[in-house]
């Protein structure tokens, strides 16, 4: 009877503890619940912040995968092109922001085609064209014409003619000039098709140069070269530019500029030197090309830069895949500004997309391979 009493009562007390905690328990489950949240307000960020870099990572991995089975399939495609090619390169004089690497390309032809022989438009070649029997003659550059011995030698050549122009800022007389002597047109700029096509040119289209990635490519930069928004291109040929550099988006940001007519502005503006641009491109946190050049997009991405890129025209005529951020307006320009700026982590992988699709998409050997398969096809 007595030991049935006993074990009543201890139910009842632990019945009891159940029910109703003690002051000490309910003290420490409070204190529990407050480390428990406080340790997720803390973890939250960190695991949220982690969970983006994965996937930033999982995207590049992605992009990265895409893009090298872009380059096999373009290597593939190069591998038609016939190997027994005999090609002159004949190197021209180029405008101020136009310049390539000649010797670069000339190595990546060598890759596509059995020979390839260098001469420059102002020597004398008019007789080694007589007597080699070339497939394909290449002229370079624009700024400079041949002489009329050596104009008349391409002229009567058997070997396909193709000229490869630096006509960025429009066309000259001297580029139309090799233009009605070639079969094939290639210039830096699509406003300039409409251009070759009336003056007879079947086959012409777009195709930038690639940059030369021994003088643009990532690097650490002296704190000079630093800024916080890098605007490139001619004030003189877009006044847009002007319009962004007074801004009050870019107030109290450090401001660097690139191009022509500048100084018109003031002696607040800071511009940069031709001859260190790519100094100034690896220290800008954004870069706003608005020089309407293909080749400088190409050398602002070699950096591994983040750029916002100026349309001309309201009609996009940019390929979607880019990796630049297009802009056609100054209100769309400070939108991006505002934006980018605050998210450094968006602006490397972008800028790291640009720069992996610059490597496989847009280098000497793969702009050679594609103006060989353009001439040949």
């Amino acid at each position: 009877m007595r030991e049935r009493r006993g074990e009543e009562g201890w139910r009842r007390m632990k019945k009891a503890s159940k029910l109703k905690p003690t002051a000490t328990q309910a003290s420490n489950r409070w204190l529990v619940n407050q480390m428990k949240r406080a340790l997720a307000d803390k973890l939250d960020p960190v695991i949220g912040a982690v969970a983006d870099y994965h996937r930033s990572v999982y995207r590049s991995l992605q992009e990265s995968l895409r893009l090298l089975q872009d380059f096999r399939e373009q290597n593939e495609r190069g591998r038609r092109v016939p190997k027994k090619l005999k090609v002159l390169l004949i190197e021209g004089a180029f405008g101020e922001n136009e310049s390539i690497s000649v010797n670069l390309l000339e190595d990546a032809l060598r890759h596509l085609v059995r020979e390839v022989v260098t001469v420059k438009a102002s020597g004398e070649w008019a007789k080694d064209m007589e007597d080699q029997s070339y497939d394909l003659a290449i002229v370079l550059g624009g700024e400079e014409l041949p002489s009329e011995e050596n104009m008349a030698a391409l002229q009567a050549t058997s070997a396909l003619k193709a000229v490869w122009l630096s006509d960025q800022d429009g066309v000259t007389d001297v580029e139309r000039r090799l233009a009605q002597a070639a079969d094939h047109v290639f210039t830096q700029n699509r406003e300039n098709l409409i251009v070759y096509q009336s003056l007879g040119c079947e086959s012409c289209r777009c195709l930038p140069f690639a940059a030369d990635t021994e003088l643009y490519y990532p690097r650490q930069t002296e704190r000079g070269f630093g800024s916080d928004v890098l605007l490139v291109g001619s004030l003189y040929r877009n006044p847009l530019l002007g319009e962004l550099a007074r801004s009050p988006v870019l107030a109290n940001l450090q401001i660097r500029t690139l191009g022509e007519g500048w100084e018109t502005l003031g002696d607040w503006v800071v511009s940069a030197t031709e001859a260190e641009a790519a100094e100034y491109f690896n220290g800008a946190k954004l870069v706003v090309n608005g020089s309407f050049s293909l080749h400088r997009a190409h050398e602002i991405s070699a950096c591994g830069a983040f750029q916002l890129y100026q349309e001309r025209g309201i009609s996009a005529s940019l390929d979607s895949d880019t990796h630049w951020l297009l802009y056609r307006s100054l209100p769309e320009a400070e939108e991006l500004i505002k934006r980018f700026l605050l998210e450094p982590d968006e602006r490397r992988w972008m800028a790291s997309r640009a720069l992996m699709d610059n490597k496989y998409h847009h280098s000497f050997l793969q702009q050679g391979s594609e103006l060989l398969r353009t001439v040949f096809a």
